[in-house]
């Protein structure tokens, strides 16, 4: 993961009803957007959401709300960019994987960061400020894109005001969105450790 920064564009709406979920199919790979689905546990069918994820480049950005992401690899200084960084993403592979508290420093450093995420290979943590904290684990069986992806998951579901609990009572799959259709790449069991309350963006 390079030291760099990227804008990424996000739109969260429920799905229509006829939205189909589909396995991969090996002559499609790369079709669609990348997106994540959420489905609620007890109402699945009232509660369906979905997030998809697009580089804010031009017309790739048209309808969507756009956000400064950051990346920092193990061992790094904070760039210079991390200072008006919405989502500060750290490297959180190998045996000095950074933890919950880490990242609340993280956040302490950069006060204009609304969220910052360390992303292994196969789990993801992530801190909201003044919020929770979202451990999602399953991230390999998810695809490629996703540790990358994690914290403008979250950001996008706290902008929107969404209770971030919530999360941990939803199954959330990774995929790509088609016309009517959801290709899914894989799940993640997310995990919350924060008071069940709804945490939105300052105003």
């Amino acid at each position: 993961m390079m030291n760099h920064e990227k804008m990424i564009s996000t739109e969260l709406y429920r799905p229509d009803a006829g939205l189909r979920l589909a396995g991969p199919y090996p002559g499609r790979r790369g079709e669609g957007v990348r997106a994540m689905l959420v489905v609620p546990h007890r109402r699945p069918s009232a509660g369906w959401r979905v997030v998809t994820f697009r580089d804010a480049d031009g017309a790739a950005a048209a309808g969507g709300e756009a956000h400064a992401v950051a990346f920092l690899p193990a061992g790094a200084r904070a760039p210079r960019c991390a200072e008006v960084a919405d989502v500060l993403v750290l490297d959180g592979r190998g045996p000095s994987a950074v933890t919950a508290a880490g990242l609340r420093s993280v956040l302490a450093g950069n006060p204009g960061c609304a969220v910052a995420a360390a992303c292994g290979a196969d789990r993801c943590v992530t801190v909201v400020r003044d919020g929770p904290v979202v451990r999602f684990a399953g991230a390999r069986r998810a695809g490629r894109g996703w540790p990358q992806t994690c914290g403008s998951f979250v950001y996008a579901w706290w902008a929107a005001g969404l209770a971030v609990a919530s999360l941990a009572e939803s199954l959330v799959l990774a995929g790509r969105l088609r016309p009517g259709e959801f290709e899914v790449a894989g799940g993640v069991t997310a995990v919350v450790t924060a008071p069940a309350r709804t945490w939105r963006a300052a105003s």
